[in-house]
């Protein structure tokens, strides 16, 4: 997990200082840029906007990214001439997108609205399938890549416990059961969620490479 940790933390610092070099965008616009020239299908949401990339998502909400900014052109750009003539998708519309997903926290721009602004929505059919192998319930699961933390929620019998991980080590938190630390369900759940959050880190590393290329591009010309 944590090679993964330290994945995340480089593509979020190469977005960091690609708006620090520039001072012409904001670090939505290099998530935008990159899901515009995505694959996803793009839609307005949340005062931000979303993509739906087969069967995961990704998204930037709680901002007012239609709002023009003086001295950013190429924000201004890319909401005039991109963002305002994409379609918008409802609440009702998304609930059925993540039903049955795992949302992981990516970026938080604006702590005082509540929730991440970044986030990457992913299937967790491979944690159900360890649940119903071992027949213990299916996990809960929270991940959220900038604060480090990943909670992973079981339900054992009479032990209701989790497995935490910190960006640095993991351990068992509450009453488990004698001897699960070392048990094969327990590799396989983490193993299982290990996965879920490569995914998740594969898709949001495409789209901000996607959106590097497009800001590299706009400013030779």
């Amino acid at each position: 997990m944590k090679q993964l940790i330290d994945k995340y933390k480089a593509v979020v610092n190469s977005v960091f200082e690609l708006v620090e070099q520039t001072w012409m965008m904001y670090e939505e616009d290099i998530y935008f840029a990159g899901l515009l020239y995505s694959n996803c299908e793009k839609y307005r949401y949340g005062g931000g906007f979303v993509g739906v990339c087969g069967d995961r998502l990704f998204g930037v909400v709680n901002i007012s990214y239609r709002k023009e900014r003086r001295d950013y052109p190429l924000h201004n750009a890319l909401v005039n001439n991109y963002y305002s003539k994409l379609p918008a998708i409802s609440y009702a519309e998304m609930s059925l997108l993540e039903r049955g997903k795992t949302m992981i926290g990516i970026k938080t721009f604006y702590p005082q609205k509540g929730g991440e602004n970044v986030y990457v929505v992913t299937p967790r059919e491979s944690l159900n399938d360890i649940a119903r192998k071992f027949h213990i319930p299916s996990p809960g699961l929270r991940i959220n890549l900038e604060s480090m933390y990943v909670d992973i929620e079981l339900s054992i019998n009479k032990h209701r416990f989790a497995i935490i991980h910190n960006g640095y080590k993991a351990y068992l938190e509450g009453k488990y059961p004698q001897g699960f630390e070392n048990s094969p369900a327990a590799c396989a759940i983490t193993d299982a969620v290990v996965r879920i959050t490569t995914d998740a880190i594969n898709l949001y590393e495409d789209i901000v490479n996607r959106g590097i290329k497009f800001v590299s591009i706009y400013l030779l010309y």
